[in-house]
């Protein structure tokens, strides 16, 4: 009995001696394929792979880590735009797990190029680039373990959710600051502001509809002709033919395209909308244009803007103001410095100065040229009313009643036999033409032309007008402080040589006089003598606080929300 049990222990002796020595074989495999792994990542946190690699620390066991693998074609004869950018994106995934705290020597993350391990891709029938592919520590590679790069792209991002969905490790996607989008951004915007400012005379180009409308068009062909594809997709310029030597510039596929084939789109898509726009042009007679164009100059000298056809309906009034009390009326009225106002007062128990109709035509009139309108009714505050001595209907302007800047508002009460909408036109304009001052003397014209310490900026009107137009009256009321405005008129000028030295040429004529030199308004194009558009060119000269504020917080806004987009679309 004691013969059996000994001869027993030798057998299980005997045979459980060969599997230990195997085990310890493969541990030591193991651990030394592991050490060299961990040596490569620790100097690479992508390791470069070749065929004998591959089948040495990836396809051959025992293995317990999985391994993310990228194959890729980086040189530049393989003309792989995108997988430059995917190599971008998998490197940050794989710094981002290399200096993460959570580093383990679980997963590792390489790479195979084309030309350094062909061996491998015919291995594996692989024949597209890039390519994301995961090996587990056991079994084969599994249908879910081929990333679908053209579903969810090859973000850093998108990758580390895949790495997540296969090995349940987390990485935090960790991005190194990129300062080239908001400084390229800063710098060109500053650019813009410069050039803007050394040109801040002569800003017509920002007026001209022909530079804005070419500017849209280009950005038109630009996204039409596939150039958005190309930046995302980075295609090949063309395509030479190794074995013929034929350059392609068009893509056989209907999924593809080459570069030079959206240039070629390009060009007929603007080949055929210039000459939609020459057909146009060509319609329009140069003869009628001039016409026009000289008919609208001599209507805008005074009215400013060319009147619409009169209308036999009411005039629509709801541009005008209902004073609910005297705090509005004193907010809106008289502490604007810079506006000018055309109140009717309504008596308690009596009827309006304007009739309803009337009225409407009158704030039509006057909105054209800037002013504003408003109706104060005593019924609403009575107390008020009798404060100000408003015991009768009446109607009265508000005007700044000096020229310097904040100063005192003038309340004018019209006293005209005449209830009219052109009389009391006539008496507003007149009022306010009182403002600016007028030259009728050479003398007096060179003693203005000369620097004002107090005056920097001037703005002349040279014409053969009794007196300045209403919306040059306006415009002085609005630029208060800021530009002095001069009425010049030449009806019976005495000494036409001091016209002729300042470059007055013909009549009417504009003439900005700045420290940084003089401008003519109005030979350009798109300066049109219109209230808006002349306001909107004194403006650029000498803006308000509220035009810099306002500019400078569009311009703040503009670049977060741009260093935003960048950041985003990086991510």
């Amino acid at each position: 009995m004691f013969g059996k049990l000994y001869r027993t222990l030798i057998f299980i002796l005997f045979f459980c001696h060969e599997p230990s020595d195997a085990q310890r074989k493969k541990e030591t495999l193991l651990s030394e394929k592991v050490t060299q792994m961990m040596d490569w990542t620790s100097k690479r946190s992508v390791i470069r792979m070749n065929g004998d690699k591959f089948r040495r620390f990836v396809k051959a066991p025992p293995r317990n880590y999985s391994v993310f693998i990228m194959f890729t074609a980086l040189q530049p004869q393989r003309q792989c735009g995108v997988c430059k950018q995917a190599d971008e994106e998998f490197h940050v995934l794989a710094n981002s797990w290399h200096y993460s705290s959570a580093f383990t020597n679980r997963i590792f993350f390489a790479s195979v190029d084309f030309d350094e391990g062909s061996d491998v891709f015919q291995m594996l029938n692989m024949n597209s680039a890039p390519t994301f592919l995961h090996f587990p520590p056991k079994g084969k590679p599994r249908r879910s373990d081929n990333y679908e790069l053209q579903v969810r792209g090859f973000s850093a991002d998108q990758l580390a959710r895949w790495v997540a969905d296969r090995t349940d490790v987390q990485i935090r996607v960790i991005r190194p600051p990129n300062y080239a989008g908001p400084l390229l951004l800063g710098f060109l915007l500053a650019v813009i502001g410069g050039l803007a400012y050394l040109r801040r005379n002569n800003l017509e180009f920002l007026f001209n509809k022909n530079v804005w409308a070419f500017s849209a068009l280009c950005f038109a062909l630009i996204m039409t002709s596939g150039q958005m594809w190309n930046h995302i997709r980075g295609p090949p310029y063309a395509h030479k033919n190794p074995n013929t030597g034929q350059v392609s510039y068009i893509h056989g596929s209907s999924q593809a395209q080459f570069v030079a084939e959206t240039h070629i789109v390009l060009l007929f898509n603007g080949a055929v909308t210039a000459g939609i726009i020459l057909l146009c042009e060509a319609a329009t007679s140069d003869i009628d244009t001039g016409r026009k164009k000289r008919e609208l100059t001599q209507g805008e000298l005074y009215s400013a803007i060319k009147k619409a056809r009169e209308q036999t309906e009411a005039g629509d009034s709801s541009t005008t103001t209902a004073f609910s009390g005297e705090m509005h009326f004193y907010e809106l009225v008289e502490d604007t410095k810079d506006g000018i106002w055309l109140v009717q007062v309504v008596a308690q128990d009596q009827e309006a100065v304007f009739s309803q109709t009337n009225w409407g035509k009158m704030v039509l009139k006057l909105s054209q040229f800037g002013i504003r309108t408003g109706t104060f009714n005593c019924s609403t505050d009575f107390r008020s009313c009798m404060k100000r001595g408003w015991q009768r209907s009446m109607v009265i302007m508000s005007a700044p009643q000096t020229s310097a800047s904040k100063g005192k508002v003038m309340l004018k009460e019209y006293v005209g036999q005449y209830i009219e909408t052109e009389h009391i036109f006539r008496w507003m304009t007149s009022h306010l033409a009182r403002r600016i001052k007028t030259v009728r003397q050479s003398a007096q014209l060179v003693e203005e032309w000369h620097a004002d310490p107090a005056h920097p900026i001037k703005m002349f009107l040279f014409t053969h007008l009794a007196q300045p137009p209403a919306f040059f009256s306006s415009l002085s009321v609005k630029f208060t402080g800021r530009i002095k405005f001069i009425f010049v008129d030449v009806h019976h000028w005495d000494n036409r040589s001091t016209l002729l030295d300042i470059g007055v040429t013909q009549s009417p004529s504009y003439i900005l006089k700045m420290p940084e030199g003089i401008y003519h308004y109005g030979n350009s194009t798109g300066e049109f003598l219109s209230l808006a558009a002349m306001d909107t060119f004194l403006r650029s000269v000498q803006p308000e606080v509220n035009d810099l504020f306002i500019l400078s917080l569009v311009l703040i806004n503009l670049l977060a929300w741009m260093d935003f987009f960048i950041t985003q679309a990086s991510a």
